[in-house]
C-alpha cells in the first residue's frame, strides 16, 4: 500500500491534493526567493547595502548595472545626478513634498516671503554615510535639504535690512544664503552646486506704502519739472523783453535830423511814380506825403 492508499486500497484524494499544493507552494517560493537574489542599480545612482548578519551598512558602493546578493540583503539607491529642491507657494511637477515659501523677519523687523530654488548632489562615496545617519532617498532631502535651506536664508535674512533683501542688495544676500547653505551641507555629504533667490515679497502694507512713496517721488519730479519750464519761460520773456528794450533804446538814440531826412529821400525813390502829395509842415523840416491813390472821403 503506497503513501496516497488508504486502508481499503483506494487512492487517498485529500493526500493529493496536500501533496499538490505543497509543490505549488514550493515552486513559487523558489522563484520568489531567486527573484530577491538579483538586483539592478539603475543609470544615475549608486546602490548601498544593508545586511543584518554582516554588521548592518556596507561602505560598499555598487554601480549601475546587474547584480546577485543574498536574499536577507536589503539594496538602498541614491540619485547621484545634480537635483533642484524648489521652496515655493506653487508645486512644481517631480518636486518632492515640502514645497513652501519662506517667510523671514528682516533686520527691520518687516516680514518678507522669499523663494528660492537650489541645485545641488550627493557625495557617491558617502551615500553608506547618508543611509547610516540622515535617511533613504527621498527622505533625506525633507529630514535635511529642506530644514537647512531654512535655516540658511533665516539667518541671512534677520542680519539685513528687507530693502538690502527684496532692493538693491538682493545678489549679495542670495550669495551670502549659498555659502551659508553650501558650508551646512557639505559636512553632511552634499555638495550644493548654485542657489538662487527667486522671488521676495514683501506684505501688502509695505507694498501699498512703496507704491506711495513712488507716486509722490513722481509728482514731486513733475512739480519740478513745471517749475523748472516756469523759471525757463521766465527767464526767456526777460531776456525778450531786455532784447526790446534795448533795441528800442538804440532807435530812440538813432533818430537825428539827419536820419530821418535820408529816410525821407528814400521814401521818395521807392514811391516815385505814385500819386503823392506832398505837405509842408512848418513846424518841421521834413515834408508831409499821403498816398492819394486811395480814395479820400469828403465831409459834406
Amino acid at each position: 500500500m503506497s503513501f496516497f492508499e488508504n486502508k481499503n486500497g483506494d487512492v487517498d484524494g485529500g493526500k493529493v491534493t496536500f501533496f499538490v499544493f505543497l509543490a505549488v507552494m514550493g515552486v513559487v517560493l523558489f522563484f520568489i526567493l531567486i527573484g530577491t537574489m538579483f538586483y539592478t542599480v539603475g543609470p544615475g545612482t549608486v546602490g548601498v547595502t544593508f545586511d543584518p548578519f554582516s554588521g548592518g551598512v556596507s561602505q560598499r558602493i555598487l554601480q549601475p548595472g546587474f547584480g546577485i546578493k543574498a536574499p536577507w540583503v536589503s539594496i538602498y539607491t541614491y540619485n547621484a545626478r545634480l537635483q533642484e529642491y524648489t521652496m515655493s507657494m506653487s508645486e512644481t511637477e517631480g518636486q518632492v513634498k515640502g514645497n513652501d515659501s519662506v517667510f523671514v523677519v528682516a533686520r527691520d523687523g518687516i516680514t518678507l516671503q522669499l523663494d528660492c530654488t537650489i541645485w545641488y548632489k550627493i557625495d557617491e562615496l558617502r551615500a553608506p554615510d547618508i543611509l547610516r545617519t540622515i535617511g533613504v532617498e527621498g527622505q533625506y532631502q525633507v529630514n535635511l535639504v529642506r530644514p537647512a535651506i531654512r535655516n540658511a536664508i533665516t539667518d541671512v535674512a534677520s542680519t539685513r535690512d528687507a530693502g538690502d533683501i527684496y532692493g538693491a542688495g538682493r545678489e549679495s544676500t542670495s550669495s551670502q544664503m549659498f555659502a551659508s547653505l553650501r558650508d551646512n551641507l557639505q559636512s553632511k555629504f552634499i555638495t550644493v552646486e548654485k542657489f538662487m533667490l527667486r522671488g521676495a515679497k514683501p506684505p501688502a502694507e509695505l507694498t501699498t506704502a512703496i507704491n506711495e512713496k513712488m507716486a509722490a517721488q513722481q509728482a514731486a519730479q513733475k512739480m519740478e519739472y513745471t517749475l523748472q519750464s516756469a523759471r525757463l519761460e521766465k527767464d526767456r520773456k526777460v531776456i525778450e523783453a531786455q532784447g526790446i528794450a534795448d533795441a528800442n533804446k538804440i532807435i530812440s538814440t538813432s533818430l537825428t535830423p539827419q536820419y530821418l531826412d535820408w529816410y525821407w529821400l528814400e521814401g521818395l525813390k521807392t514811391n516815385a511814380g505814385s500819386h503823392v502829395v506832398y505837405m509842408m509842415d512848418s513846424k518841421g523840416p521834413l515834408p508831409l506825403f499821403k498816398n492819394i491813390d486811395q480814395p479820400i472821403p469828403v465831409t459834406p
